[in-house]
């Protein structure tokens, strides 16, 4: 391998990344990104396998960074909300999947991921909001009826959930 490319460290690090082997991504990402500052993929590739890992500071350090770059502002925005969640800082993670639903309104994961923070956060009724703008997407999608779900049952509307198409 020409130990300067850092094409060849990136494709390393996607290959390791989709075979779960997020600690060799780790590593030829750090690469990758050393001989190409520049390269958003190569942060984001090493955030998402920071994520993997649990390491959620570094995750959100080297998602951001993706992001100043210019790569994939959506789905990085809603894997750095993700982080915020996985070290319970709510607000972080609410700002994150904001940012995320702003830039995909339509995006049923950012959405649920929303309300779930909303919900843990204690504020039910901006967590409805969240995953009716889901519902309204796809009215189908089990997670979102499950949310839906125990939403209501915390706002204590109904003991059961009649009609949330309200």
């Amino acid at each position: 391998i020409d130990s300067i490319d850092p094409g060849t460290y990136l494709n390393l690090s996607t290959a390791y990344y989709q075979r779960k082997n997020y600690f060799k991504a780790i590593e030829k990402a750090i690469l990758a990104a050393r001989f190409n500052p520049n390269d958003g993929k190569a942060y984001a590739t090493l955030g998402n396998s920071y994520y993997r890992t649990g390491n959620y500071d570094l995750a959100i350090e080297n998602l951001k960074t993706s992001i100043a770059r210019g790569f994939g502002e959506q789905e990085v925005w809603n894997t750095i909300g993700v982080s915020y969640f996985g070290k319970k800082d709510f607000p972080n993670a609410i700002a994150a999947f904001k940012k995320s639903t702003d830039l995909s309104p339509r995006d049923i994961v950012s959405l649920n991921n929303l309300g779930s923070a909303y919900g843990l956060a204690g504020n039910y009724e901006l967590a409805m909001k969240a995953f009716r703008r889901s519902y309204a997407v796809d009215s189908l999608n089990k997670q979102t009826l499950y949310y839906l779900s125990v939403t209501y049952q915390n706002l204590k509307n109904q003991p059961l959930v009649r009609n949330i198409s309200r």
